[in-house]
C-alpha cells in the first residue's frame, strides 16, 4: 500500500516536471474573445459571405441564411492570416515608397540650401569688385552692405531648416505609426483581426508623402555704374538707392499642372439655395466637411488605392443644424468647429452637437490649430479683431495689426503648419500674422495687372506654407503666393465662376466650392523633375 502511494506520488511529480507548455495570456487566448452580441459565446466560426467571425449562437440567429458558408476555426485562422498578410504587405509598401521619398525631399531641400548659400557669396564677390570701382560715391559702405544681405539669406534659410525639421517630424510620426501597426497585427488573437482590420487599413492609405514643388531661390543683382558727384542724378536719394540692389526671389523649379479628380453637386435640397443668408464654407482633416445655411456635408477623401478616384471620394452623410452656419473649421482630432449667430458649436466624431462657448460680438470667421490640445482663432465681423481661444472659450490672445482698417470684417481664415494665422479683411487684402500675434506679411495688388487689388473670396494654407487665394479679378483663378506673400503661379481652371470657397486636405488635394453647390477637387502633378 505504501508502495503505491509512493508511486503516485512519483507520478504526479513527473508529470508537473515535464509540462512545458507556455502559458497563453488572455489576450491571445481565442476563448476569452466573445460575440459582440451575445457576450458569453466566444467566436470560434467563420462567416465567408458576411467575412466576421461570428458565435454558435449567430449562426442559428442573424447568419441562419448563410450556413452554406459558414465555416470552421481553422477557416477563420486563414481568413485573419490573409488579412494580417494584406496589412504587412502595405506596411512594407510604405516603408519602401513614402518613406525615402520623405528623405529624398529633405535632401532636396539641403541642396537648394546650398545653392542659396553658394549664390550670396558669388553675389558678394561681385559686390566687393564693384566696390573697387565706386567705394567713393556709395551711400553704404561694404560691410553694411553685406551684413543686409547676409541677414536676407539667413532667413531664407531658416525657413528651409523650418521646413527640414517638418519633414523630419513627420517621417519619425510615420516611422512610429508603422512600428505600432506592425505591433497590433501581430499581438492581435484572430478575431481581433477582423474587428480591427478596417482601422489599420484606412489609416496606412493615408500614409502619403508630401506633394511639394521643387522650389529655388534665385539671388537677382543689379548693379548699376554710379553717376558722378556733380551729376543731378547721384543728388536724388531715390535714384541713389537703386545702384545697387540684390533681390531673393521664389521659384517653383518644376512645372506644375492640377488635374480634376472629381465633380458632383451638394446633396441638398433646392430650395437651401435660395436663402441669400446662407454661407457656404468648407474644411478638411480625417474627412472634408463643407457647411451651407444648416447642413454640414461630410465627404471621404482620396486614399490614392487601386480604384479610380472618383469612387474613392463619395459622400457621406450630411448633420443639419438649427441655425445658419457662418463658417466652420476642424481639428486634427476629428471635432468640427462652426459658428452660428453669437457662439461657437462643436460636432464630434459621433455627430453629437454642443455648444462650446458665446462670442460677445457677431462673428465672421473661425479656423482651428495644429496645436495639442486645439485653440480657435475668432474673427468678428464690425470689431475689427481676431482673438485665440481655448475650446472652452478662455481667451489666449488678442492679435495685433498696425493698421485697424485691416482687421475690419476679417472672413477667409486658414492657418498654417506652424499656426500662423492667414486671412482676407474686408477691402482685397490677404495678412498674415505670427505665432506672435503680430503683423508677419500682407499682400493684396493683382498679379495680372501689378496696379488693381485682389478679390479674394476663398483663402488655404499647404504643408509647405504656400497660401492659395480664389481671386475673383476679373475671372475667377486661384493664384498661389510662398508664405511672405511673393506670387508663384496662377492655376487657371476652367469654369470656376461663382468659388467661394475652397481648402487642402491631408492628401494634398485642392477642394473648391461654389455658391450654386458645385464640388471640384484637383490634384498637383508635377510634369518633370530635372
Amino acid at each position: 500500500m505504501a508502495h503505491k502511494i509512493e508511486k503516485q506520488k512519483k507520478r504526479k511529480d513527473t508529470s508537473v516536471t515535464f509540462d512545458f507548455t507556455p502559458a497563453r495570456s488572455p489576450r491571445f487566448d481565442n476563448e476569452s474573445i466573445h460575440c459582440p452580441t451575445h457576450s458569453d459565446i466566444p467566436l470560434q466560426l467563420y462567416c465567408a459571405f458576411c467575412k466576421t467571425p461570428i458565435c454558435e449562437r449567430c449562426k442559428t440567429t442573424k447568419h441562419c441564411a448563410h450556413l452554406p458558408e459558414i465555416k470552421d476555426y481553422q477557416e477563420l485562422q486563414k481568413a485573419a492570416k490573409h488579412r494580417r498578410d494584406l496589412i504587412s504587405k502595405l506596411i512594407y509598401d510604405k516603408q519602401k515608397n513614402v518613406i525615402p521619398m520623405i528623405k529624398g525631399k529633405i535632401v532636396e531641400i539641403s541642396e537648394s540650401r546650398s545653392k542659396l548659400v553658394n549664390r550670396v557669396y558669388d553675389v558678394i564677390r561681385q559686390y566687393k569688385d564693384y566696390t573697387k570701382r565706386h567705394w567713393d560715391k556709395l551711400k553704404l559702405s561694404e560691410f553694411e552692405w553685406i551684413d543686409g544681405i547676409m541677414y536676407k539669406s539667413l532667413k531664407h534659410q531658416q525657413l528651409m531648416e523650418e521646413k527640414t525639421i517638418y519633414l523630419k517630424e513627420m517621417l519619425v510620426h510615420i516611422r512610429s505609426t508603422l512600428l505600432d501597426i506592425q505591433e497590433k497585427v501581430d499581438e492581435s488573437s484572430t478575431p481581433e483581426v477582423f474587428f480591427s482590420f478596417g482601422a489599420w487599413r484606412s489609416k496606412l492609405e493615408f500614409v502619403l508623402p508630401p506633394k511639394w514643388p521643387r522650389m529655388e531661390i534665385i539671388v537677382d543683382l543689379q548693379l548699376e555704374p554710379v553717376p558722378s558727384f556733380g551729376s543731378k542724378y547721384f543728388q536724388d536719394v531715390r535714384t541713389r538707392d537703386k545702384h545697387c540692389h540684390v533681390d531673393f526671389v521664389n521659384k517653383i523649379a518644376e512645372p506644375l499642372i492640377y488635374s480634376k479628380l472629381f465633380e458632383m453637386k451638394l446633396p441638398i435640397p433646392k430650395a437651401a439655395f435660395m436663402d441669400v443668408n446662407a454661407k457656404m464654407s468648407i474644411s478638411a482633416a480625417d474627412e472634408t466637411f463643407i457647411a451651407y445655411g444648416q447642413y454640414i456635408i461630410v465627404y471621404s477623401q482620396d486614399n490614392r488605392g487601386t480604384t479610380k478616384s472618383r469612387d474613392n471620394i463619395r459622400y457621406k452623410r450630411v448633420v443639419t443644424v438649427k441655425f445658419n452656419i457662418i463658417d466652420l473649421t476642424c481639428c486634427q482630432d476629428g471635432n468640427v468647429f462652426f459658428l452660428t449667430k453669437m457662439s461657437v458649436h462643436v460636432l464630434d466624431p459621433k455627430n453629437k452637437i454642443s455648444e462650446c462657448f458665446l462670442l460677445y460680438s457677431l462673428p465672421s470667421a473661425i479656423s482651428a490649430t495644429n496645436e495639442n490640445p486645439s485653440t480657435l482663432f475668432v474673427g468678428f465681423h464690425d470689431a475689427g479683431m481676431i482673438h485665440k481661444y481655448s475650446v472652452n472659450g478662455e481667451l489666449i490672445m488678442k492679435l495685433f495689426h498696425p493698421d485697424f482698417r485691416h482687421l475690419y470684417m476679417p472672413r477667409n481664415m486658414a492657418t498654417n503648419v506652424r499656426n500662423e494665422v492667414v486671412f482676407s479683411d474686408g477691402v482685397s487684402n490677404i495678412t498674415i500674422i505670427g505665432v506672435d500675434g503680430k503683423l508677419k506679411a500682407m499682400f493684396g495688388n493683382d498679379v495680372k495687372t501689378g496696379n488693381g487689388h485682389l478679390r479674394p473670396s476663398g483663402v488655404a494654407c499647404a504643408s509647405e506654407r504656400h497660401v492659395f487665394v480664389i481671386d475673383n479679378n476679373p475671372s475667377t483663378q486661384l493664384q498661389i503666393f510662398d508664405e511672405h506673400g511673393t506670387y508663384l503661379q496662377t492655376a487657371v481652371f476652367r469654369h470656376l465662376d461663382n468659388a467661394c470657397a475652397l481648402t487642402i486636405d491631408r492628401t494634398g488635394d485642392i477642394w473648391i466650392v461654389c455658391d450654386d453647390g458645385r464640388i471640384k477637387v484637383y490634384r498637383p502633378e508635377f510634369l518633370t523633375r530635372d
